[in-house]
């Protein structure tokens, strides 16, 4: 007997058969499970396998049903499984078929299958013939629908003839419904729109060639209301206001924010402002944009422009200045006087804040010289008035002051003193406070403020209005630049290694265009030669450019270690004309208000190197700082070495270097004539580069040569000839070297006299004061008053003059302290006639200066005066 066959296997046991032989390899199962990797990865790429996040919220819910659905038959199955089967009951079994029921039910079979195919036959004959109609009539309606569509075909004139021909009274109604209804609702739509730009693109719509071929531009005008010009040309033309400002009235406004009493430029390399890719050096606004608006209506009376449309048309580059912009090189002048403001405005005393409005009052006009200066005899004795108070209360204010400062050598071991600026808090009755705000405003805030405006307005003007033959240069010191490299070890920060060179930059404005430029260099001095050894390259560039200028304006600050002293002054009327220059002219701003557009040049050239050494670049010198910046700027740039300063050194014989009486008085130097100075104390341009008559000036001449210097000598007073030693046994010509190297005047510097009163040594020379020291504060001096000396103690001092507490005379060479304290009066630098030791004690009251001094002062004293 032959083994029967085994049952064939289901798929389930199959695939569990060929899962088991896949698992018994473990490389051929590894396979096949990176294949299955594989696999599933490039159906996620190409969509056919759907993350959840994929799907959409129909294809989750069903999902969701499928593998419920699942769920539930999986537990009917296992609880089929778990749950017994019933016993049997034979009662109810049904009984088999007999093989009679089994024929017959085949012959059933039989007919009703014949039936349906005879059935299944006839219906197809009839589908037939049910297709072949509703394909005649399918063919028929497309062919009426396709001459119905022939209407639309062709020109509008065509298309309307075809439908008055062809078309029924509906569809001619549903036409003209159709064509008036969008008609009417572009008319009211037209009518609500309010700017053109929006008008421009409903016209645009309607107005086409067809309108004009049939002649239907005046209809659409009268059907949708739109103007029949506007139909005709509708592109769009912006309406002028009648009331917009003109170009000129917006460049004037831009123009102000950009002047430099009204904003400053800030120096730093970060100082920028970017706005539509375009990056600009920022400028901090001066004063609040109400004052700047009532200043600027104030100087342009014609103008009518309102407040906020001058804060509109404001530069992006012009911003309000913030406690991150915080100055930290302000004005002493003003902000002492705005201090006390303050406090008297705190106090109810005064009903405005601003110093400068309160001038105003007590002044005939701001823009009057005389009256500034406290000159015009009908305001000279104005007085500001305050309201009532009581003169006896004790208050307190701050202000800025230079104070002793005690520190302790380390070196030496000693306690040495030195000056210091702070912000202290000072104290006094209210009539004190009243009276000292009274005399600076007067006294220092009219001339202070009446010199800066003057200043910035003339040059303003002067660098609109250059001639062919005219350069104007803007000059300033950059803070130094400390040398980088891209990458370098710590001690580099420390001692000599942590190097800097010099940035000496500005601007030069000619009649066409204009330049920044800069020199670099290595050596660190500030003096009048090293300004001099920097300029002189700028010169030959520009007598190559520009070889028919012969006149040249400088605009500076005034300090005195570099500008304001007497061997620039000296420089200025000699070397220009080695450089083929016939006239000079050199201006200064208000101490304390002298930033510029030179500032801005420092920053741009320091910003530009700070960004070549974080790209790479190695800044170790002033010749590679010079290399690199010249090839990555559109700043001129030029290179000074130390023996460039020397060589100016050696043109100036500092025994020729005599100072000018109210050095600091003094805003403008005009030089027409080798070594041939005019000083005056403020700028003027009216009669071009000749000296006009405007503000008194006063002339100075510089001696070329020893021989002429003797000369000189020969012809001056006694005391100014004289040569005696001094302490340190120096002679006029050394000290003029140790007192004056392009320095302020110091009296720690000075030796003062000696005290040798052997017959044979000469008077002692007088040591005028020419320039501001704070050191001068504490000192006594003979001041000249009504045409005789006094002497006098020193209690304050600023840019122009010295406050002074006089004696009073007794007898020849006796004074003694006036009974009242209130003998404090300012007197100007050129009244000053010395410096002289401590008046000594010579009774119980009287005072005596050093009879060889006080000879020497009487002796001069007619000279002085005239």
């Amino acid at each position: 007997m032959p083994p029967a066959k085994s049952k064939p296997l289901t798929a389930k046991e199959r695939q569990k058969k060929w899962r088991e032989k896949k698992k018994s390899d473990p490389e051929a199962h590894e396979r096949y499970l990176q294949a299955e990797r594989e696999r599933y990865t490039r159906r996620k790429a190409a969509g056919t396998r759907k993350m959840i996040d994929d799907m959409t919220p129909r294809e989750k819910r069903k999902q969701w049903n499928l593998h419920q659905r699942n769920h539930r038959q999986q537990l009917k199955t296992y609880a089929s499984l778990l749950t017994p089967p019933g016993s049997p009951d034979s009662e109810h079994q049904p009984a088999q078929n007999s093989n009679t029921n089994k024929v017959r039910g085949r012959k059933q079979i039989r007919r009703d299958r014949a039936k349906a195919y005879r059935k299944i036959e006839h219906l197809t004959v009839k589908l037939q013939q049910a297709q072949k109609s509703t394909k005649r009539v399918q063919k028929r309606y497309e062919r009426a629908v396709k001459k119905m569509n022939d209407i639309d075909t062709g020109t509008p004139n065509s298309k309307s003839k075809r439908i008055l021909d062809y078309g029924n009274r509906k569809k001619i109604q549903k036409c003209l419904t159709f064509s008036l209804s969008l008609a009417k609702s572009i008319r009211e739509r037209y009518q609500t729109l309010r700017t053109q730009r929006e008008k421009k693109l409903v016209r645009t719509v309607f107005c086409n060639s067809y309108l004009k071929k049939y002649r239907l531009i005046k209809y659409s005008s009268t059907l949708l209301g739109v103007p029949l010009n506007t139909l005709k040309s509708p592109q769009f033309q912006r309406k002028r206001r009648r009331d917009r400002h003109s170009d000129h009235t917006i460049k004037a406004i831009q123009d102000f924010f950009l002047r430099d009493d009204n904003s400053s430029m800030r120096p730093g390399k970060k100082d920028t402002i970017t706005h539509a890719k375009e990056k600009i050096q920022k400028r901090l606004l001066c004063d609040t944009m109400l004052n700047l608006h009532h200043k600027f209506v104030y100087e342009n009376p014609k103008l009518k422009v309102s407040y906020v449309f001058f804060c509109r048309q404001k530069p992006f580059w012009v911003v309000r200045p913030t406690i991150a912009d915080r100055d930290t090189c302000k004005c002493r002048t003003h902000e002492n006087i705005q201090l006390m403001a303050d406090r008297l405005y705190s106090l109810k005393m005064i009903t405005e804040r601003d110093p400068e409005k309160l001038l105003s009052s007590i002044c005939c006009s701001v823009k009057c010289c005389e009256c500034m200066y406290r000159e015009c005899a009908e305001c000279k004795d104005s007085r500001l008035k305050y309201e009532k108070y009581n003169p006896t209360e004790t208050t307190w204010w701050y202000e800025w002051r230079v104070v002793d400062h005690d520190y302790k050598n380390h070196t030496t071991g000693k306690i040495e003193t030195t000056k210091k600026t702070v912000k202290v808090r000072a104290e006094g009755p209210l009539d004190h406070l009243a009276d000292i705000f009274q005399e600076s405003l007067g006294r220092k805030l009219g001339r202070h403020v009446f010199n800066i405006r003057h200043q910035f307005e003339q040059l303003h003007q002067k660098k609109l209005s250059l001639g062919n033959n005219e350069m104007m240069f803007h000059i300033d010191f950059s803070e130094n630049y400390s040398l980088k490299y891209h990458s370098e070890i710590q001690s580099v920060h420390f001692g000599a290694s942590n190097a800097q060179v010099t940035l000496h930059t500005g601007m030069l404005y000619t009649k066409s265009n204009s330049m920044a430029f800069a020199s670099v260099s290595d050596c660190r001095r500030h003096d009048a030669s090293a300004i001099w050894a920097h300029m002189k390259p700028v010169f030959y560039h520009i007598s190559k450019k520009h070889p028919e200028i012969d006149t040249v304006y400088f605009i500076s600050d005034g300090p005195t270690t570099q500008y304001r002293c007497k061997k620039n002054f000296y420089l200025l009327s000699t070397l220009p004309f080695e450089w083929n220059m016939k006239h000079v002219n050199w201006s200064f701003l208000e101490a304390g208000h002298g930033k510029g557009a030179a500032d801005g040049v420092g920053g741009v050239l320091k910003r530009t190197a700070d960004r070549l050494v974080a790209e790479g670049n190695d800044l170790a010198d002033a010749k590679s700082v010079f290399n690199t910046l010249s090839k990555n700027t559109n700043v001129t740039l030029f290179y000074v070495t130390e023996e460039d300063v020397k060589q100016i050194d050696e043109f100036v014989m500092p025994i020729m270097l005599r100072p000018i009486r109210g050095t600091m008085a003094f805003h403008q130097l005009i030089s027409n004539e080798r070594a041939k100075v005019h000083c005056r104390r403020l700028s003027c341009f009216c009669n071009g580069e000749h000296l006009c008559y405007c503000f008194k000036s006063l002339f100075h001449e510089f001696p070329e040569s020893r021989k002429e210097l003797i000369k000189n000598d020969t012809n001056r007073p006694s005391s100014d000839t004289s040569t005696p030693e001094t302490q340190s046994g120096a002679t006029p010509e050394t000290l003029s070297d140790t007192v004056d190297k392009s320095t302020p005047m110091s009296t720690e510097n000075i030796s003062l006299y000696s005290t040798n009163a052997e017959a044979n040594v000469p008077a002692p020379k007088l040591h005028p004061v020419y320039v501001f020291n704070e050191n001068l504060i504490g000192k006594f001096c003979i001041v000249l008053y009504d045409k005789k000396g006094f002497p006098s103690l020193i209690e304050d001092a600023d840019e122009e003059s010295v406050r002074v507490n006089s004696m009073c005379r007794a007898g020849p060479n006796r004074f003694f302290w006036p009974s009242r304290a209130d003998n404090d009066i300012w007197y100007e630098y050129t009244d000053v006639v010395t410096l002289i030791p401590e008046p000594k004690h010579v009774t119980g009251r009287h005072f005596q200066v050093e009879p060889e001094i006080w000879e020497a002062v009487q002796s001069n004293l007619d000279d002085w005066i005239r």
